[in-house]
């Protein structure tokens, strides 16, 4: 009866360290989904800058953005190709842009930052004109030094 028992805690130990096996691999392996669809945004929203991008300089109005549900469903069903003068292009969903859209291009994200630049207002404690320090003063640095 003894050896009964005993393989019976062989066999329970064994299937205890297949479970943790098996448990560590669905861990892992969810850990690796979820890293490739953080990866994949990430790639989509890169994606979607750079064609508002193009879109903006064709369109100096700035009245269309990239679809991104729209390019996110094509890419997961295929791209739709459209051949013409011995040309391959790859169509891009785009949708006019609203009012309150958030997606700046990196033109308009560029102007936003130079308006919000702070002035210098320092003053130079030489010639107490504003916008440098004593150390870049082009009125003390063209007078010779004393001796």
């Amino acid at each position: 009866m003894s050896k009964a028992v005993n393989k019976t805690e062989d066999d329970i130990v064994r299937l205890s360290q297949a479970m943790d096996a098996l448990a560590k691999l669905i861990i892992s392996k969810q850990k690796d989904g979820s890293q490739l669809q953080v990866e994949y945004k990430h790639k989509l929203k890169e994606l979607e800058k750079v064609i508002n991008l193009v879109l903006s300089l064709n369109d100096s109005a700035g009245t269309s953005v990239m679809d991104a549900n729209g390019l996110d469903t094509m890419l997961r069903n295929g791209i739709e190709v459209l051949e013409r003068d011995d040309r391959r292009y790859a169509l891009i969903p785009i949708k006019p842009k609203e009012e309150g859209d958030s997606t700046d291009t990196p033109r308009d994200a560029a102007s936003k930052k130079s308006n919000k630049k702070k002035k210098n207002k320092i003053k130079c404690s030489f010639c107490h004109q504003p916008g440098h320090t004593r150390a870049r003063c082009e009125t003390r640095l063209a007078q010779p030094p004393k001796e």
